[in-house]
């Protein structure tokens, strides 16, 4: 877990989908989340993934990581 997955999930206690620990969006996983936009910080509902384990989370976020976006 990545200081930026830590401070997302607050340790791991506040995870937005099924293992996921660092509020990966893009899955089906429909949430009331936070996000800060143009300065203010604005209440949004967000679809998060899910993960079936730690492993299935860092393979994608591996995978993220090292994609053309990033």
């Amino acid at each position: 877990m990545s200081i930026q997955d830590a401070l997302e999930t607050g340790y791991g206690k506040h995870m937005s989908g099924n293992n996921n620990f660092g509020g990966i969006k893009g899955g089906n996983n429909s949430k009331k989340t936070k996000e800060v936009i143009n300065g203010k910080t604005v209440n949004v509902k967000a679809n998060f993934r899910d993960f079936k384990n730690l492993d299935d989370y860092v393979s994608h976020k591996i995978k993220l990581l090292n994609s053309k976006r990033y």
